[in-house]
């Protein structure tokens, strides 16, 4: 009989976890579009010749913290002991960006929420396949990471539909109610997200490189008639196998770089878009009063 912490550890389970991880990030981005000029205009009364430019500095942030972000994460969740802690990281920054945006009473606040929010965005992507790579291993990865990129198209669907609505019919602090109630379900299920159990044969643990306890390279006893042509040639070979992990780790750097531009020119569309409409809308609310 599966038992709870089996499903809680599962393969699958971490895969859903990244996933909604991911589409929360996208959701809370794409979700204060529709009404972030209204944002600027009712709540920070910003002069309306100046809108245009406060929406394309809070653009521009949350863009140059994302990639800034982008040098550092890596090593820092590299360096962690436990990919786990830097994935939980991940949506503390997240939460506090967005409590930021909707506390915020000035346009500065707004522009510090959108650079925390950049940065929260490159830590969940980052941190959160760090993990699925960690309870699933490299071999199976691809079509576990194929699923969690679902949470993407969600979130980008879903959070214009959702925001503009709630916040044109409910208020201000409805839409912040949505969010942090978004937020309170990612943190729950990361929190009863459960490591893999390590099953213990002996005096060794199964999943460790038994052979890294040997005294020498590739895990052979010390011989005292070895051959140094050959250790030369497991040098080499030993090398070369750096050189390919080298490469391959340069061209997943190169993809992770395509899929972030890609992320971005849709943002930055959907973002035109959303302000292009709301433009319009203002427009016929004015033409619509003078009329009467």
């Amino acid at each position: 009989m599966v038992s709870l912490n089996d499903v809680l550890s599962s393969n699958a389970y971490a895969t859903f976890v990244v996933g909604f991880a991911i589409m929360t990030d996208s959701m809370i981005y794409t979700l204060a579009l529709p009404f972030l000029p209204d944002l600027f205009a009712e709540r920070l009364h910003v002069p309306e010749h100046q809108i245009s430019q406060w929406l394309a500095l809070a653009f521009e942030v949350f863009a140059l913290s994302t990639l800034l972000s982008n040098l550092f994460v890596g090593f820092v969740t590299g360096s962690s002991t436990s990919t786990s802690r830097p994935f939980m990281l991940s949506v503390v920054i997240m939460l506090s960006s967005s409590i930021i945006f909707f506390l915020g009473t000035t346009p500065i606040m707004i522009l510090v929420s959108r650079a925390i929010q950049g940065a929260s965005t490159t830590f969940t992507w980052v941190t959160g396949l760090a993990y699925l790579a960690d309870i699933i291993g490299e071999g199976d990865l691809g079509p576990y990471v194929g699923w969690t990129t679902v949470g993407v198209a969600v979130g980008e669907i879903v959070g214009p539909i959702v925001g503009g609505p709630i916040y044109d019919y409910l208020g201000h602090w409805a839409a912040f109610g949505i969010v942090q109630s978004l937020l309170l379900v990612d943190i729950l299920l990361r929190v009863i997200a459960r490591e893999k159990k390590v099953v213990l044969h002996g005096n060794t643990t199964e999943g460790q490189d038994l052979e890294a306890d040997r005294p020498l390279m590739g895990g052979e006893q010390a011989d005292p008639a070895t051959d140094y042509t050959t250790m030369n040639n497991k040098s080499s070979t030993h090398m070369g196998s750096s050189k390919s992990v080298a490469i391959r780790l340069m061209l997943e750097w190169a993809g992770t770089l395509l899929m972030l531009i890609v992320i971005f020119m849709v943002r930055c569309a959907l973002e035109v878009v959303c302000h292009s409409l709301d433009q319009h809308r203002h427009g016929a609310i004015n033409t619509f009063a003078n009329a009467g």
